[in-house]
């Protein structure tokens, strides 16, 4: 699915890849709260996100430490057995006070919970893209020229996206037609101080979902 552009030897490769579709008959904004698990539907989609990745040779699988990101992690391990797997908090979802809120009432604002953020907790853009950079150089300090997924949230892959295209870190540049669909894989390599040498992504399975 993806060319087999190479991956610079003082650098890394990071395939980011949203979730599966989530269990949510409540119709609410989950964020970080616990316990939202996978629909079927969504399975089915990280069943897709795996194939698309079966054959890229991945020396490790990160996954944010909630529920959903741990089993579409785990159902991309079983097309990788032997390849480590483990959870990072720097591709945890993003933090704000509106989790919990009714996504009818996110989707009047185009799910702005950054301009501006709505309480001094809330995370920016800016702190979100400062935390993947973070993740990033861990990647590269720790398989230096290999590749990893790295298994997140919608808002997460949009604010790498922006990051490593060099688009503004800002609401119009997350939003809109280059918003990830549900298990959706942005793929970045990256050499010395996380210069992009290459971004694309892909979206293996056809439905999309705006809920993070």
């Amino acid at each position: 699915m993806f060319d087999n552009a190479p991956i610079p030897a003082d650098g890394a490769r990071v395939f980011f890849v949203r979730h599966g579709e989530v269990h949510n008959p409540g119709g609410i904004f989950y964020g970080r709260l616990p316990r939202f698990r996978l629909s079927e539907r969504g399975e089915g989609q990280a069943a897709a996100a795996a194939a698309a990745l079966a054959l890229e040779p991945l020396a490790a699988i990160y996954t944010s430490p909630l529920l959903r990101a741990r089993q579409t992690g785990r159902i991309i391990a079983h097309e990788h057995p032997g390849v480590p797997i483990g959870t990072s908090r720097g591709i945890l979802e993003i933090r704000t006070r509106l989790q919990g809120s009714p996504t009818a009432a996110l989707d009047a604002t185009d799910w702005n919970f950054y301009e501006p953020p709505h309480h001094e907790d809330d995370e920016t853009i800016a702190e979100i893209a400062a935390r993947i950079e973070r993740f990033c150089r861990l990647v590269a300090r720790r398989h230096p020229g290999r590749a990893v997924a790295a298994v997140t949230h919608g808002d997460v892959v949009a604010i790498a996206r922006a990051r490593f295209e060099g688009w503004p870190l800002a609401l119009a540049s997350l939003r809109g037609a280059v918003y990830p669909a549900t298990a959706g894989i942005l793929r970045v390599t990256f050499g010395a101080g996380l210069a992009a040498t290459d971004v694309a992504y892909v979206q293996p399975w056809a439905a999309e979902s705006r809920e993070s």
